[in-house]
């Protein structure tokens, strides 16, 4: 069975990739009137345990396209997720599977964790060990759980607060063999200006100026508030709107700031399998939740093409990109929302 659904994602996959050919080329030429799209809501998954009431959400992450994972720091209780697409030419015929567990140990379930992440070591398929990595605001330390929820080790890295840091999973490094090397993560120390390569051991990699190369003035790693990564690129957003893109190991090379957003706050950006940076953002002007994909024009400058958006009520947790769809998760659920009609959209007009 596992075969059978596996073979099925290949095509859909590839499905996608032929669907988004040629869409940047498409990009070019729009206007500020002509960027609004509806793309509806596919379907809503509740976050509750059986027999219990909703539990807040607390953090939400993913390992690359592969699996996605909300979490509830009061309950202590962590939701896997994976979609099994059903049919190829018909893309919207899947059905999203969530296993609930309680995580970490009973132990540890005072740890108070946060900026968590997923850490693979080995690059063989169905091989090596993976590793959940947090913060703890009880000992005031990086701390690496197994998927049993296991205590694997602590780092001391100097930080008091989970908001004077973040954390993104390793960043691909491609070997000889066609596969994927993942064996550390990210590690940005706001306070000290830093961004280091560390492993789960605590051993640091390589290190750098956070802010190193980066033209814009009055930049500071203090408002740095989201990080992720994208094949062998790390991607940090800013409170200011800008995503900063560092390529390792040449360094920071692009800047991507939509002009016409700058007085709205972005939420949250995810960037999906082929590429493609979505926001999801606070507009001020006429109080709404908007998502958007980010479109380069022939400038070089990006605007944004904006597919839904509705009543502000409260800030969501955060928004991932995951085979396909765009996973918006808010404190009591998350919603899935498709990207192949974004792009079949793009490609209309």
């Amino acid at each position: 069975m596992k075969m059978i659904i596996k073979k099925r994602m290949m095509l859909f996959v590839l499905l996608f990739v032929f669907t988004a050919f040629g869409v940047s080329s498409l990009f070019a030429n729009e206007t500020k009137e002509n960027m609004f799209m509806n793309i509806s809501l596919s379907s809503t998954l509740s976050f509750a345990p059986a027999g219990d009431n909703s539990s807040p959400i607390t953090d939400a992450f993913s390992f690359f396209d592969n699996k996605f994972y909300v979490y509830s720091d009061p309950d202590n209780l962590l939701v896997e997720n994976f979609i099994e697409i059903y049919s190829v030419l018909k893309p919207d015929n899947y059905e999203p599977h969530s296993i609930a567990h309680t995580f970490p140990k009973e132990e540890y379930q005072d740890y108070e964790l946060s900026n968590l992440i997923f850490v693979k070591l080995g690059w063989i398929p169905g091989e090596g060990s993976e590793y959940f990595v947090g913060y703890s605001e009880k000992i005031k330390e990086v701390v690496v759980f197994s998927l049993e929820g296991d205590l694997v080790n602590t780092i001391d890295v100097g930080i008091d607060s989970k908001n004077d840091l973040l954390l993104s999973p390793p960043t691909n490094v491609f070997i000889q063999n066609g596969s994927f090397k993942k064996e550390d993560f990210w590690f940005i120390d706001k306070k000290k200006n830093e961004i280091i390569r560390m492993t789960i051991s605590g051993e640091i990699l390589s290190s750098f100026p956070a802010t190193a190369g980066i033209k814009y003035v009055g930049i500071d790693a203090q408002q740095f508030e989201e990080a992720l990564t994208f094949e062998r690129s790390l991607f940090v957003r800013d409170s200011s709107n800008h995503i900063f893109q560092y390529t390792y190991p040449q360094g920071f090379f692009e800047v991507i700031f939509v002009e016409e957003l700058k007085d709205d706050e972005i939420i949250s950006f995810a960037i999906d399998s082929l590429g493609n940076i979505f926001i999801l953002y606070h507009s001020i002007s006429d109080n709404k939740l908007k998502m958007a994909v980010l479109v380069e024009e022939d400038d070089g400058k990006y605007t944004a093409k904006i597919f839904n958006e509705e009543p502000f009520t409260e800030k969501p947790i955060k928004l991932l990109a995951h085979r396909g769809f765009l996973i918006l998760v808010t404190k009591e659920n998350y919603q899935i929302y498709q990207t192949l009609p974004i792009i079949e959209k793009l490609k209309d007009e």
